[in-house]
C-alpha cells in the first residue's frame, strides 16, 4: 500500500529532452493504483519520483480514462485522453523541445506546450500500488532520440 515499482536505466540518461521518442505497450493489472510508461529524468528532482522531469502516459485507477503529463524540474502538467484504460495500448511520448506529444493506439491524443522536461530522459516504466492487486503488465518498450 502505497508503494511505487519502476523500471529505469539505473540513471543512464542518454535520451534528448528536446528530441526523444518513447513507445510502450502496458496495462495496468487490478482495480488499484495507477501504471505508467514514457521518459524520465533524474529521480531526485522534486518532490516525487515519479511527478517532475517527465514525460508519460499512464492508466488511474481513478478515471476510466487514459491521463499524459509533462513535467519540468518545478511543475507538472495533466491532460486526460479520450480512450478508455479497458485494454493493452500502444502509448507513444515525444519530445521536439517545443511540446510534448502523446499518441494512443496510432491516434495524436494530447499535446503539451508547458511544463516540458529540462534534463536528459532515460525510458521508464511504473506502477504505483494503492491498496493490494495493483501492477503494470508490460508487453514492449522502445525508446530513441531524434
Amino acid at each position: 500500500n502505497g508503494h511505487i515499482g519502476t523500471y529505469d536505466f539505473n540513471q543512464k540518461r542518454q535520451y534528448n529532452h528536446n528530441g526523444a521518442v518513447s513507445i510502450g505497450i502496458i496495462q495496468r493489472s487490478g482495480t488499484n493504483g495507477i501504471a505508467g510508461v514514457g521518459l524520465r529524468g533524474d529521480n531526485t528532482v522534486g518532490t516525487s519520483y515519479v511527478d517532475r522531469n517527465s514525460a508519460m502516459i499512464e492508466i488511474r485507477k481513478t478515471t476510466t480514462t487514459i491521463r499524459t503529463r509533462a513535467a519540468n524540474s518545478t511543475s507538472i502538467t495533466y491532460v486526460n485522453s479520450d480512450t478508455s484504460d479497458d485494454n493493452r495500448h500502444v502509448m507513444k511520448t515525444e519530445l521536439n523541445g517545443t511540446d510534448c506529444k502523446h499518441t494512443i493506439d496510432g491516434v495524436l491524443k494530447t499535446t503539451i506546450t508547458t511544463t516540458l522536461p529540462d534534463a536528459k530522459m532515460q525510458p521508464f516504466f511504473f506502477a504505483w500500488a494503492d491498496g493490494s492487486g495493483a501492477g503494470c503488465h508490460i508487453s514492449y518498450i522502445e525508446a530513441y532520440n531524434t
